[in-house]
């Protein structure tokens, strides 16, 4: 998550916010942390997804 606050430009309380709300999807592995859709962050900034080596995960 904290890769995916620096890319929009929030907190990441705030990015916590919008998965919680359905604004970006997230899905955690077994293990680690939560990853975030590329495309839900693409939706949220009304643009094409984000090309590979953008961050899309994170914290």
């Amino acid at each position: 998550m904290t890769e995916t606050a620096r890319f929009l430009g929030v907190d990441r309380k705030t990015v916590r916010r919008y998965v919680d709300a359905g604004y970006l999807q997230a899905w955690a592995p077994d293990v680690g942390w939560r990853r975030i859709s590329r495309d839900s962050i693409g939706r949220l900034c009304g643009i094409a997804p984000p090309p590979d080596g953008t961050p899309d995960s994170g914290e």
